[in-house]
């Protein structure tokens, strides 16, 4: 997010949703993936045209993993999420920074389009593969 826009956000689990979107494994996992990058991002929202969203109509194994891995982080981040906008207010800041805007003296991190900083304490790299991981 170079832009440096501060109140930057996206539609967890799309706008527009497949038709399958409540028995399709494929989806849920991506929605849960979304979820998480959603914990990452200014606004976090659930939104979308045609769809009852609420996690339950996603089954219960979706639902709490998307409770335990993002909902419940979320949460957990709001006192520095808040102190992040005070800054954003008085400071000109923003939460969701490009690794160039803090690290800017590293030239590695020109490169590097898959992370992401939120805030000045939290690096951030998103899982975009589905069955991916990042730890090996």
């Amino acid at each position: 997010q170079m832009s440096g826009m501060p109140y930057w956000s996206e539609d967890i689990g799309g706008f527009f949703r497949p038709k399958d979107q409540y028995t399709s494994t494929a989806y849920h996992e991506l929605l849960v993936r979304w979820f998480q990058f959603g914990v990452f991002t200014p606004i976090f929202r659930v939104h979308g045209a045609a769809s009852a969203t609420e996690l339950w109509n996603y089954g219960e194994e979706t639902m709490r993993t998307i409770n335990a891995s993002a909902l419940t982080l979320r949460y957990r981040l709001l006192p520095y999420i808040y102190a992040g906008f005070a800054r954003v207010e008085l400071d000109g800041y923003t939460m969701q920074r490009g690794l160039a805007m803090d690290f800017s003296a590293d030239e590695g991190v020109r490169s590097i389009a898959d992370q992401f900083m939120f805030g000045d304490a939290l690096l951030v790299a998103p899982i975009l593969e589905p069955a991916a991981d990042r730890c090996g």
